[in-house]
């Protein structure tokens, strides 16, 4: 139910206004904070398995960091796991701090999110969301991630501030559908301790056939 609204709100969004007054591509802030919620789910093993994580984003392109700080529910109400996760894209590391507190290190899987809409991306169309004096015009682009290679439509503000985020397509072999919703944005970043790496000696490599990036975390950004 929660894919079909998500898909159904970005089709909606997109074609309120239609293509007029096409925008130019944009980037967002390259350092921003942001409160992060994502849905979804994927197949895996011939069952569906959902997804739902609440995040808090610190984003560092000048620097080539990112944060991730998570809360990640599973199939019943107390599956619940907490954790954060640094990439540090100039070493190529990351650094993944379970519930336990127990530090992981394993290479980047992917390239660093771009903080822009690429040059090649489609233009959807122009939207609002709800009306009058409480409304807010977004515009929709529909592109391939330069991170990830996945499919993704965005909607950001004529700001460019980010709102919602569709990304659909296969990670680590299963089908997954992602949609990301971003509130309370801030192009900074208050407290730069956030980026601190755990210490080098109490991390310890991510286990054979962990993956490397938790589904949830996947996706972000262009």
């Amino acid at each position: 139910m929660k894919w079909a609204v998500a898909v159904s709100l970005m089709a909606l969004v997109a074609s309120v206004l239609g293509q007029t007054d096409k925008p130019s591509p944009c980037c967002v802030s390259r350092q921003f904070e942001a409160v992060l919620v994502q849905f979804g789910g994927t197949y895996v093993g011939g069952r569906g398995q959902p997804i739902e994580t609440y995040s808090t984003i610190y984003f560092d392109h000048d620097a080539k960091i990112l944060r991730v700080n998570s809360i990640q529910t599973g199939a019943t109400p107390d599956a619940i796991t907490t954790s954060y996760a640094i990439d540090d894209y100039k070493s190529g590391k990351r650094y993944l701090v379970d519930s336990n507190n127990t530090c992981y290190v394993s290479p980047v899987a992917t390239a660093m999110p771009e903080p822009c809409v690429t040059s090649n991306a489609t233009y959807i169309g122009k939207g609002v969301l709800g009306y009058g004096n409480d409304s807010l015009t977004v515009n929709t682009w529909q592109y391939i991630e330069t991170s990830t290679g996945l499919s993704a439509r965005a909607a950001v503000t004529d700001d460019c501030v980010p709102v919602m985020q569709i990304v659909i397509g296969e990670i680590s072999g299963a089908s997954t559908q992602l949609t990301n919703i971003f509130s309370n944005f801030k192009p900074s970043i208050a407290d730069r301790s956030v980026f601190t790496l755990p210490a080098a000696d109490t991390c310890k490599p991510l286990p054979t056939g962990s993956p490397a990036v938790p589904v949830g975390r996947r996706s972000l950004l262009f």
